[in-house]
């Protein structure tokens, strides 16, 4: 079966990450050597270590397919040793399994149960060397290494053209490989080592192989040759889906973040989750009482086994919320269970008591993955660094491959109705360009649309765009510091003009005509407003949200701040996007009578600039999205996740709103709760503490070989519920 990548320009194809699939028979641990490599996150290069790169003459085309993903993790390092018979095996199998999909098959030997081994067999790639053997450590030599390339190409669908090897020394060739040499010289792939001479019985080493897998790749890819369209829709078991992070472990703190949790939330389960429209769908919670505003009973679904055929009960719950608890303490989300308190009354019933009331403990407990207690305790004594994930989920574990992809099954025996979606694999990618083609080619059927991606994506017929219900909220972040333009410590007065003149300078239009291609909204109050919580009468709640873009005002209040002819500072990490908006931004400014510089640094130097009250800076254009919890979490937290906003006379009333703030969480009666949010958002805008600029929709590719009916979206991570889609 081959994959719908006919006729597609080389130059598109080489920017894609092609890895291996399921496994169904067993988990399949790649482990990574975190020495040899690095990996800069920032474009998805790999760089090798100075002892580790390739020779001069070699290093363009192994980087090529490194970062193309044709070479699995374990293979990308000491490229000038020797590669052995089961190596070359794993090349192979990469670049098959990508065009033609999973090798179900499996050709067994008698001395290794290396599964690319008997993937290679099963297709023909490799044979033995007699009475059932293999030799998987024996070095490679230069004519075994033709006679694979050349069986690949038979078995890709694509055989080379025999033609006779011109080489001088062909009378040592072994007979099988004859018209191999042949054919792998005449198609490029394979030339000679000086001389005229192929040396076939030489070994081959690691970058070599790299070197004619990537150029079998280029020749089956290249505009001369087609391949035929055989992936109809009923052909389909496996669901590619991105993941933008690259992890190396299955670390638990990996979970906070959304596309890590959208995968293990496949073999792990919550106690129920909320939907993006409100409603609520329980999982292992058959149903819960509310004894009163801080007690919760919770009645616990029966018949439910983990994976490892253990049955899942309330223990496993108590366990699951210490976990969190102890792995995420600055985490107030995971901080609201009284532990000490919450106890199992027998095996399908929980008491449970929250520290004090939160309005949002209902959202917080929806995030809860649930854990087997028993294997977790078992892999702890064994001294596991990392647990291999057992859940309840519909999915099980089939094939991790750090930094490159994650595949998952379905479970044969599931408590509720078995997922239409056989397997998934999750793809690790962060070059844009790369998902973008991806998509484009039907590597990807699901992956997040970048702004600048959105005009070429939504052109592409087989994809659907779909709105997850949240914007990106894009904010000017005023310095609040010491040493700001911005601080109010010595003279709130001039800070709060400064802030003032800054807001009415900025035509936010113009930057939305400009960055977004038209696709941003203007916003009407500091935060966005898809938040849950967030209420029509908020906008324009501060008369600078209601004027908005007045350079004549912008001036006035330039004036009272002393800003006019004073030069601000913008810090940014020299990103395309915050580096276009502070162009736009400068030249308003400048319009106005300021003149601001704009400074790049790495990250790392921002985020420690950004919590130094006495750091050199005036302001950065900051993003984040909602509604994956509730703009009342920034009235709550900003300012206290704010070193500088947290000192006293950072701004008027600052020492009362820390100390009262909690009110907007812990208030039970609704309307009560609503006056006092209404209160504190007043001070948040009154004092400029962040200044709203656009709201973008964020959007989600999904190929039409998905039904568009059966997408949900859940609230607690802002992402697709993938155990919920059917095929077309």
């Amino acid at each position: 079966m081959i994959r719908k990548i006919a006729k597609i320009a080389l130059a598109s194809i080489l920017a894609l990450v092609m890895l291996p699939l399921a496994i169904p028979s067993a988990v399949s641990y790649v482990p990574s050597d975190e020495t040899s490599t690095i990996i800069n996150l920032t474009n998805n290069d790999i760089i090798a270590n100075t002892l580790n790169q390739p020779t001069d003459w070699a290093e363009e085309e192994v980087y090529a397919a490194i970062n193309g993903g044709l070479v699995p993790i374990h293979l990308q390092s000491n490229y000038t040793q020797d590669m052995t018979r089961a190596e070359y095996c794993a090349l192979a199998v990469t670049l098959y399994e990508y065009v033609m999909g999973e090798i179900t098959e499996r050709m067994e030997f008698a001395d290794t149960d290396d599964i690319n081994v008997m993937k290679a067999g099963a297709i023909e790639v490799v044979g033995g060397i007699g009475d059932n053997m293999f030799a998987p450590d024996r070095q490679l030599r230069r004519e075994e290494a033709a006679t694979m390339l050349s069986r690949l190409a038979n078995a890709l669908g694509m055989p080379l053209a025999i033609v006779d090897a011109s080489f001088s020394d062909m009378d040592d060739v072994s007979d099988f490989a004859i018209n191999n040499v042949g054919q792998v010289q005449a198609a490029g792939i394979m030339g000679g080592v000086g001389g005229n001479r192929f040396a076939p019985q030489d070994p081959y080493t690691r970058e070599q192989s790299i070197m004619t897998i990537y150029r079998l790749f280029r020749y089956i890819f290249s505009d001369e040759n087609d391949i035929s369209d055989g992936n109809d829709i009923e052909d389909r078991d496996t669901l590619y889906v991105h993941m933008n992070r690259i992890i190396s472990s299955f670390d638990i703190e990996m979970l906070i973040y959304s596309d890590v949790y959208q995968a293990m939330q496949c073999i792990y389960e919550p106690l129920y989750i909320i939907h993006n429209d409100g409603g609520k769908e329980f999982f292992l919670v058959d149903y819960y009482e509310v004894m009163s505003p801080t007690n919760w009973q919770i009645h616990l679904r029966e018949n439910v086994t983990f994976s490892n055929g253990n049955t899942f009960k309330a223990n496993d719950v108590i366990h699951s919320l210490n976990v969190w608890s102890e792995i995420f303490p600055d985490f107030d989300q995971f901080q609201q269970v009284d532990l000490e308190r919450t106890r199992a009354l027998d095996d399908y019933t929980i008491d449970l008591y929250m520290i004090e009331y939160s309005y949002l403990f209902d959202f917080y407990l929806s995030t809860y993955l649930i854990f087997d207690e028993e294997s977790w305790n078992e892999s702890l004594e064994l001294g596991f660094s990392n647990i291999m994930p057992i859940g309840t989920g519909p999915y099980v574990l089939t094939e991790f491959v750090p930094n490159s992809h994650i595949s998952i099954e379905r479970r044969d025996d599931y408590y509720r109705d078995q997922p239409e979606i056989k397997a998934i694999c999750f793809r690790m990618m962060t070059d844009q360009e790369q998902i973008r083609d991806a998509l484009a080619t039907g590597m990807l059927d699901i992956a997040r649309v970048q702004l600048a991606d959105y005009d070429d994506i939504s052109s592409i017929p087989e994809l659907s765009i779909h709105a997850l219900g949240k914007k990106d909220r894009t904010f000017i972040n005023f310095n609040s510091g010491f040493n700001s333009a911005f601080s109010r410590f010595e003279n709130p007065d001039a800070g709060l003009a400064a802030r003032l003149a800054f807001f009415h300078a900025i035509d936010t239009q113009a930057i939305i005509g400009i960055v977004t291609n038209g696709l941003g909204f203007p916003m009407r109050s500091a935060f966005a407003d898809t938040y849950p919580d967030y209420l029509p009468e908020y906008d324009n709640m501060h008369e600078a949200y209601a004027t908005g873009y007045n350079p004549e005002l912008a001036r006035a209040y330039a004036e009272e701040a002393g800003l006019t002819g004073r030069t601000i500072r913008m810090i940014t990490t020299g990103s395309a996007r915050g580096l276009l908006q502070g162009e736009l931004i400068q030249q308003m400014l400048h319009d106005v009578g300021i003149t601001m510089e704009i400074v790049n640094v790495e990250f790392d130097t921002l985020v420690q600039m950004y919590n130094d009250p006495y750091a050199q800076w005036d302001f950065g254009v900051s993003y984040n999205a909602g509604p994956s919890c509730t703009f009342v979490t920034h009235l709550v937290y900003d300012i206290v996740n704010d070193t500088a906003l947290s000192i006293p006379g950072a701004f008027p009333d600052n020492e009362w709103y820390m100390d009262n703030r909690m009110r907007m969480l812990n208030e039970y009666d609704p309307n009560t709760r609503l006056a006092i949010t209404e209160e504190f958002m007043q001070i948040y805008l009154d004092n400029v503490i962040s200044m709203g600029l656009y709201s973008v929709e964020l959007y989600t590719a999904v190929s039409n070989n998905i039904d568009q009916n059966s997408i949900v979206l859940e609230r607690s991570f802002d992402t697709i519920l993938l155990s919920a889609l059917r095929w077309n």
